[in-house]
């Protein structure tokens, strides 16, 4: 990475720098937190009971997408994995690039990322994508418009998810960034514009690399190779 950021100039040479500078900064601003640092569950329902129930309903919704996953197996699994890995790469990108490092979360039980990222969030993705993706897949829709379909679905999810947290303080945006500026409900609108452009180019690329990944195993695609070369892929 340091040998990428000495060979490129311009504004992207400032970008990669000033991701490196931001990564550093977080490992270095207070080591005891580390990876992931824990907070009493008693403690989040004395400040804010709602947070907890979210954590709760969350963790659990994860648990049984994720068995609904192994159980079905194939392009499920697949989903479901590459779900995980591409909302974990996204959010920790969201805390090194400035110009959307614009929200803070409350403190949860499990927190990543130098108190950062609750450990709930990272799960937030499989919820949203399985559930819409084991939606959007009983429509037999063509490859194309599958994936536009999916996104969809997924801010249907993430529309109340959205309102009820900003009002329960869940997080908070930062107030002054031009990028928030239009809001409705105090969602900002971009935050609807990334789950749609997110989810539907997830889509595109997990099926995409998997009809590539996956060609002559079958309409599953059961090879253990294939699976991990998609979740990766995606991700």
């Amino acid at each position: 990475y340091l040998w990428l950021a000495g060979e490129l100039t311009g504004n992207m040479a400032e970008t990669v720098h000033a991701v490196l500078d931001r990564v550093r900064m977080y490992w270095a601003s207070d080591s005891r937190k580390g990876v992931i640092s824990f907070r009493s569950p008693l403690e989040i329902w004395a400040e804010n009971p709602t947070f907890l129930l979210a954590e709760v309903m969350f963790f659990t919704w994860a648990a049984l997408t994720m068995k609904h996953a192994l159980r079905s197996g194939g392009r499920f699994s697949q989903l479901w994995c590459a779900a995980l890995l591409h909302g974990l790469v996204t959010e920790l990108l969201s805390y090194t690039l400035p110009d959307v490092d614009n929200f803070w979360h409350f403190r949860g039980t499990a927190m990543l990322f130098n108190g950062r990222l609750p450990l709930y969030i990272t799960i937030l993705y499989p919820c949203f994508y399985y559930t819409g993706y084991a939606a959007v897949s009983r429509l037999k829709l063509s490859l194309f418009l599958e994936p536009f379909a999916f996104a969809i679905s997924v801010v249907l999810l993430d529309v109340p998810y959205d309102i009820l947290g900003v009002k329960l303080l869940w997080w908070t945006w930062h107030d002054t960034d031009p990028n928030l500026y239009d809001r409705t409900y105090y969602v900002p609108w971009t935050s609807y514009m990334f789950h749609l452009t997110f989810a539907s180019t997830f889509l595109l690329i997990l099926n995409t690399s998997r009809a590539l990944l996956t060609y002559g195993e079958g309409e599953k695609g059961e090879g253990a190779t294939s699976r991990g070369g998609c979740a990766g892929f995606v991700s």
